[in-house]
């Protein structure tokens, strides 16, 4: 149990450093690492080395895959892509009441290459038009945006926490990408069904005087005569990537050798520079080349954040492999006999609640049950599925995610409350639940 309480005690710095003293979650996950490694018995040399080793080794297999994704997700949202495809969606909505369910889809489609925050910036504008206009409440079109946004920002590749989490567990990213795809719709449409439910029922209660601002400032005009890339324009760079990567999958399993050209035309780096290429092409020909440039230095800065979070991530996994806090784990699960998707879903969501980052929760929990993974009895898929769900269980004040849903469309704390939270933890429990039920009708999939 020894090496037990020195993890909880390297989790409660981590948790400490990251939510109270509100230094970056690479500096807390670097010194919990240290902690662990040295008070484990790895001692001061062969810790800073395994800190080190663990950080390279995930960025070799994700970091350029994360950052050709931020790029591919930057520049669709700056030459309206976003935009475009919320329009294409609502143009096949004939029933004025079933357009959240266009809100849905948009936020689901765009947020597989673009973060969730820009996703919502964007597109809750259009929301709120489409609340006036129509008159149906706000909140039915907001916790729409959320639950296609959010889940897809959770479950599906490229966004970092997927593919840390696919890299930690020695998941193939195309088998992660089509579970994920899965899980993520199955969930998303629940999740928002449920969310209306609650609503017309009265259960989740909405007060515009109380839950909307009613000093809302004045709207940003949008440039006059700027045309709208097509919808096939908008999502070629979203979709190109994905038909890639899921060209080898699917060759895999109906050839028993894999030839050289299919396995580099699926290889997800060739596949997201392929993306980003397309994108950069399409740019060109909607804003130009400056902001096209402008576009992609702006996308370093963000990516530079989320490498050195992710891979201290790495390195946390790297310290609890080589420490034994895995074995001693997969010990007290069998001893207890919890739920291995139930043990994960649980710690991420502790971890995302306390420390505010949803990417952290899912590293965390995965490279909890990563150095013993085989013996869980339970495909590796669903339990990094566990991690995407459960580190979005507790939405609050302490997550950036929580103030742009609330702050971006003028809503108060309630409001906020009411949709991002309320949305997330219905969306956390539903996807636990598709989660296990798949994992009883398909235990392995793709012999995983």
């Amino acid at each position: 149990m020894g090496v037990l309480v020195h993890l909880l005690i390297a989790v409660v710095i981590m948790v400490f450093l990251m939510a109270y003293l509100k230094l970056n979650a690479a500096i807390g996950l670097v010194v919990g690492s240290l902690y662990l490694g040295i008070a484990s018995g790895l001692g001061l040399v062969e810790t800073v080395s395994t800190i080190s080793s663990g950080f390279g080794g995930l960025m070799t297999g994700i970091g350029l895959p994360i950052a050709f994704g931020i790029m591919i997700g930057k520049l669709v949202a700056d030459y309206g892509g976003v935009e475009s495809i919320a329009n294409g969606f609502l143009k096949g909505i004939k029933k004025k009441e079933n357009t959240p369910w266009a809100m849905a889809a948009t936020g689901f489609l765009a947020s597989i290459p673009v973060f969730y925050d820009v996703v919502f910036v964007i597109v809750s504008p259009i929301a709120k038009g489409l609340s006036k206009v129509t008159r149906h409440p706000l909140p039915y079109y907001l916790g729409a945006l959320v639950a296609g946004a959010g889940i897809a920002h959770c479950f599906i590749l490229p966004t970092p926490g997927p593919l840390a989490g696919a890299e930690i567990l020695g998941i193939p990213i195309g088998q992660m990408f089509v579970i994920g795809v899965v899980i993520g719709a199955v969930s998303a449409v629940l999740t928002y069904y449920i969310y209306k439910v609650l609503l017309d029922k009265k259960v989740i209660k909405w007060d515009p005087e109380k839950d909307e601002e009613q000093a809302v400032q004045e709207e940003v005009k949008k440039e006059e005569n700027v045309k709208l890339p097509s919808f096939i324009l908008s999502i070629i760079p979203i979709i190109l990537p994905i038909i890639m990567i899921l060209f080898g999958t699917v060759y895999n399993a109906f050839a028993e050798e894999i030839p050289a050209y299919v396995q580099f035309l699926s290889n997800r780096v060739i596949a997201l520079l392929a993306g980003a290429i397309v994108a950069i092409i399409i740019s060109w020909g909607v804003i130009g080349r400056d902001k096209t440039n402008k576009s992609l230095t702006d996308s370093l800065a963000v990516l530079g954040t989320i490498l050195l979070i992710t891979g201290a991530g790495g390195s946390f996994a790297a310290v609890i492999n080589a420490s034994g806090s895995g074995a001693s784990i997969t010990a007290m699960m069998t001893n207890w006999n919890i739920s291995p998707i139930l043990f994960v879903w649980v710690v991420a969501a502790i971890i995302g609640a306390v420390q505010g980052s949803g990417t952290v929760g899912m590293i965390t929990a995965a490279s909890l049950i990563a150095p013993n993974i085989s013996s869980l009895g339970v495909s590796p898929l669903y339990l990094a599925c566990a991690a995407f769900g459960g580190a979005m269980a507790i939405r609050w004040m302490n997550d950036s995610g929580f103030w742009v849903s609330t702050l971006v469309p003028n809503l108060t704390l309630s409001g906020g409350f009411k949709t991002y939270s309320a949305v997330c933890g219905i969306m956390s429990v539903v996807s636990l639940i598709v989660t296990y039920l798949l994992s009883l009708v398909w235990a392995t999939p793709f012999g995983l």
